[in-house]
């Protein structure tokens, strides 16, 4: 580099010529030097943030990380809620487990409760097919025979009712997703299933009616729920309520936001203190006499509550059975 510049002085005056040079390889040599600080010092600048974002994350992460080791290490029936200290960040994930344990929790027991009620009402039927079976291989006439084994079928019959409300009720329970539900001609799906039910009845000189009250028009429902709760309803009835030359009205009211079914026949009626707990599983109001094995009206009342609505029972005169949905 030549720089020229002008002087005035009087000791020394003229034109000034000042020359800077440097090599190729000294100016290479110091490139390739500042480049190097400069890429080690970038690294060192990277790897300190990158240790210091790590021990961020671990320290940050460190509670969840706890928390995922003590839910991990839990036994699959450990449902006990989350006591644990956890930031104020974490503290609506673990409210919302604890509520998922309790729900989880209370489900567990009414299958256990299902399961052990299921079982002793199993073991009586069961234990009594044995024994009339082996009570008619021993028959001494061909009568004997004949009426032995005619108990034994309809003790047999007994087991399979049983077992097939067993089954409609976990049915019930496995149906309780809203996405199921349709459009449905519900005074049609009515008809359908009291009709057959009515001719039925009419060889017994039962009276069996159905009206509708109110603007029909087509509901929301799950249809298949709808008409296992009117056949247990339709069961229920005939037999615990009517009798030979008795009579039975079933009564569909649509109002603007529910519809209301009801059933009431001329029986002889339920004690007012024993309205409530009809709709508990495997109730029977007389244990000697009832055929049954009280879960139709189980059924019913967990079909109203998956339509966000309910059933009740009214005493006397004769019995009726109001079933009010949210369709």
């Amino acid at each position: 580099v030549t720089l020229q510049e002008f002087i005035s002085e009087p000791q020394f005056g003229g034109w000034v010529t000042v020359e800077v040079w440097q090599t190729i390889t000294q100016r290479e040599a110091l490139s390739r030097e500042l480049v190097t600080q400069s890429v080690l010092l970038l690294a060192s600048l990277i790897l300190t943030a990158a240790l210091i974002l790590w021990f961020g994350i671990q320290l940050g992460l460190k509670p969840l990380l706890d928390l995922r080791d003590a839910i991990g290490a839990r036994s699959p029936d450990d449902l006990r809620p989350i006591r644990r200290w956890v930031p104020p960040e974490l503290r609506p994930l673990v409210n919302t487990s604890n509520s998922l344990f309790q729900r989880l929790s209370q489900a567990f027991a009414l299958r256990d409760a299902f399961i052990s009620d299921a079982a002793h009402q199993m073991r009586n039927p069961v234990a009594a097919i044995q024994s009339q079976a082996e009570a008619a291989m021993t028959a001494p006439d061909e009568p004997e025979l004949r009426a032995r084994v005619a108990r034994l079928t309809e003790t047999a019959r007994a087991t399979s009712r049983l077992t097939s409300q067993l089954l409609s009720l976990e049915r019930v329970k496995g149906r309780s997703l809203k996405e199921l539900f349709q459009t449905t001609d519900l005074a049609h799906l009515l008809r359908r299933r009291i009709l057959p039910f009515a001719e039925h009845q009419l060889r017994r000189g039962v009276d069996v009616s159905f009206a509708i009250e109110g603007e029909e028009r087509p509901v929301t429902c799950d249809p298949v729920l709808i008409e296992e709760m009117l056949a247990n309803l339709l069961d229920n009835a005939a037999r615990y309520g009517l009798r030979p030359g008795g009579r039975l009205e079933v009564l569909l009211q649509f109002h603007p936001d529910t519809v209301l079914l009801r059933v009431w026949d001329d029986g002889p009626g339920i004690d007012p203190a024993q309205t409530e707990r009809i709709f508990d599983r495997f109730f029977r109001i007389d244990t000697e006499q009832s055929p049954g094995c009280g879960l139709g009206l189980a059924i019913v009342q967990d079909v109203a509550r998956q339509h966000d609505g309910a059933a009740r029972c009214i005493a006397g005169p004769g019995c009726t059975i109001e079933v009010q949905l949210a369709v």
